[in-house]
């Protein structure tokens, strides 16, 4: 049951009493800080954090700010913070643990190691394009795109991850405010990005300009495939066109039809069973895919569908490390 100074902090900050809310909050314990910051919501929660930092330096009590702003970064980045302050006890650092590991699996809770590791290939060139967006994803919490806030899913950085642990990947696109899963918005304004648009996977172009490099396509497609963490996926297939965002050329499709008069087609994987590709076009690529998902079975696809010419959209609905 909530104890009365996190009702009395959660009251005075919905009426943005923010001397009265810094107060309370600062009194809770940090198990007890985290759930009540989370409840809050995004908007409300970032006006009391900013606030409090004011209030608690002005009053040169800089070890209790410090504190709330780590106990913020643990709710809004759902991880460790690559900071802790010098003063924070190692107990309230193992009160953050225990309330990441009791989110739900679907994922919101992403390992510091995790975060790491994203970083790492971003540095080395394993990840290649939106290294800007990935560097504050994994740093602040979140990517602003100077009007805007989005985060980063945790089931992407665990897919990120995955892929580049031994491969190089090519990002075209990622993070992208109030488009799809690119950036969907909540209530509060915060939006969530939980897909990537890959041009290149392990040195393979997917990339069906004019209907050229099909081998590559299909291979680098694959490739990705292979190497998903578990989790539920779905994938915009790349389909030919003349040039980027350009009109269908179903003469030459490889993947599902391309029908201009019948829209573009979704089809949920694993029915009929056994051959989750009954439409694509190219039956080469069909049993190169179909094998592919066999040999990863933990990487499941909700659905699979015709996007763009010159990459793979992957959608990452949820996802673990591997």
């Amino acid at each position: 049951m909530p104890s009365n100074n996190r009702i009395q902090m959660e009251a005075a900050a919905r009426a943005q009493q923010w001397e009265a809310a810094t107060d309370w909050l600062n009194s809770l314990a940090m198990f007890e800080m985290l759930p009540a910051l989370e409840k809050l919501g995004a908007v409300t929660r970032g006006k009391l954090v900013e606030q409090a930092l004011k209030i608690l330096s002005g009053r040169g009590w800089n070890g209790s700010a410090q504190r709330i702003r780590w106990a913020n970064e643990v709710v809004a980045a759902k991880a460790l913070p690559t900071f802790t302050p010098a003063d924070l006890p190692g107990d309230q650092v193992q009160d953050a643990r225990r309330y990441l590991a009791a989110l739900p699996l679907s994922g919101t809770a992403v390992s510091a190691e995790v975060k790491a590791a994203v970083l790492a290939a971003v540095h080395t060139g394993k990840i290649q394009g939106v290294t800007g967006q990935l560097t504050s994803a994994a740093n602040n919490g979140h990517f602003n795109d100077g009007q805007h806030t989005i985060v980063l899913s945790a089931g992407m950085f665990h897919t990120l991850a995955a892929l580049s642990r031994s491969n190089t990947l090519v990002l075209m696109s990622m993070m992208r405010y109030n488009e799809g899963p690119h950036g969907k918005v909540g209530e509060d304004g915060v939006a969530v990005c939980s897909a990537m648009d890959i041009t290149v996977y392990s040195g393979l172009s997917i990339n069906l300009i004019n209907g050229g490099n099909v081998e590559n396509t299909v291979a680098g497609v694959c490739k990705v495939i292979d190497n998903l963490p578990p989790g539920l996926f779905a994938l915009g297939l790349t389909r030919p066109s003349p040039y980027p965002k350009g009109p269908p050329m179903p003469d030459k499709d490889i993947f599902l039809p391309m029908n201009p008069g019948a829209g573009w087609p979704m089809y949920k994987v694993g029915f009929p069973l056994g051959n989750p590709t009954p439409q694509f076009v190219n039956l080469k690529a069909a049993e190169a895919v179909n094998a592919a998902l066999g040999r990863n079975p933990r990487a499941k696809m909700n659905r699979m569908f015709q996007d763009g010419p010159d990459h793979l959209h992957l959608e990452v609905i949820s996802a673990s490390s591997a």
